[in-house]
Order: C-alpha cells, then structure tokens, then sequence
C-alpha cells in the first residue's frame, strides 16, 4: 500500500514494476485505499471478461424479453418453496 506522496516520487519504478514484474499497488489516503495500479495486461484481461459479461446479460435480456415478469417470479417462488421441502424431507 503506497501513498500519494510515494507514488508522486516513484511513479516511474512503480510503472516499471508493474509492466514488467506484474506487481500491483494500492495507493491509500489516511489508510483509505483509494485507487490501484495494476499491469496493463491484468487490466486488459478484466475489460475483456466484463465485457464478455455484460455482453451476456443483454442477450439473456434479448431472449427473455417476452417474459412474464409475475409468471416468472410465481416459478422461482414455487421452484424454492419445493426444494426447501424436499431438502427438509
């Protein structure tokens, strides 16, 4: 955990440590962390399966768009109710 102050006067090792020894800092103020500096490649890597994420999500939303929202919400009470029974059982 590095502060402001020693990220002003190391920024460039920080960098350097990042990229080519694939470190990662937390910089924190008042023992807040507040931001992070992480090698590009791990960035890259997060972007890509957030992406892929949401990317998921809006086409679940695409194929469930003609659902009924209360039948829906009936289904999955009835589906808990029933396992909890038979998980009592």
């Amino acid at each position: 955990v590095l502060s402001p102050i020693e990220v002003r006067d190391r920024l460039g090792q920080i960098i350097e440590e990042a990229y080519y020894s694939g470190k990662q800092f937390v910089i924190a103020r008042r023992g807040r962390p507040m931001a992070a500096i992480v090698p590009i490649s791990e960035y890259e890597k997060w972007e890509k399966e957030r992406q892929e994420f949401f990317n998921l999500v809006f086409k679940v939303q695409e194929t469930n768009r003609q659902v009924d929202l209360e039948k829906l919400i009936s289904e999955v009470a009835e589906t808990i109710r029933e396992t909890r029974e038979h998980g009592d059982a």
